[in-house]
């Protein structure tokens, strides 16, 4: 749908295909790390596939708009050229009501923790900051298992928001293996049904934390 290598100053860049009918809705300012590791702010787009574009899905597929509405998100770089953000799924809304980008935080930790991390998903919406759920990959006791990858991590998560940070060891949650509510299908861990399982564990870390 989308068209790469564009732009000569950015190849990660994309623009939309000739001949078709795209927008990019606006999701609202919101807080990311650019790729220099400053912070800055930036506006997040939706994708949305207009009702006259050749490639528009099936009418059953698409928003009470008419349009189809993808769920990919993009930063607009320069003008008419945007960077891939993520799915609309990887972002939470946390208690500020800024965005925070879950995907990055549990790619970062899968990247630097190695063998210590089977599997791993971030939680939070309407929370002062992120927890991180881990199946461990490796026989080792919680406590020091946190901390270990609470030292790991800390150098990303110093660069980001308040509210996107791992702020401590005690935000990190350690559950046995496959107890992470997963889909049928795929096995992907389902983000909204974590946080609906271990509602009363995550009121306890914000509790303890004031």
């Amino acid at each position: 749908m989308l068209l790469s290598g564009g732009c000569e100053c950015n190849p990660a860049l994309v623009a939309p295909l000739p001949g078709t009918s795209y927008r990019f809705v606006s999701t609202s300012s919101t807080s990311i790390q650019s790729q220099s590791a400053h912070r800055s702010t930036a506006e997040l787009f939706e994708l949305v596939i207009q009702a006259d574009s050749p490639d528009c899905p099936d009418v059953s597929l698409r928003h009470a708009d008419g349009d189809f509405h993808t769920g990919d998100l993009f930063q607009e770089v320069l003008p008419g050229f945007y960077l891939f953000r993520g799915r609309d799924d990887d972002w939470i809304k946390s208690e500020n009501s800024l965005r925070c980008d879950t995907k990055a935080i549990e790619d970062n930790a899968r990247t630097v923790c190695g063998t210590l991390i089977a599997e791993c998903v971030v939680v939070g919406t309407g929370r002062p900051s992120p927890v991180m759920f881990i199946e461990p990959g490796v026989e080792m006791n919680h406590d020091k298992l946190k901390k270990e990858i609470f030292r790991k991590v800390r150098p990303f998560h110093s660069r980001r928001y308040l509210h996107e940070q791992i702020t401590s060891p005690d935000m990190i949650v350690v559950v046995p293996k496959s107890t992470l509510p997963r889909t049928a299908t795929k096995g992907n861990i389902r983000r909204k049904a974590v946080e609906e399982a271990f509602k009363t564990q995550i009121d306890g870390i914000f509790a303890r934390a004031r």
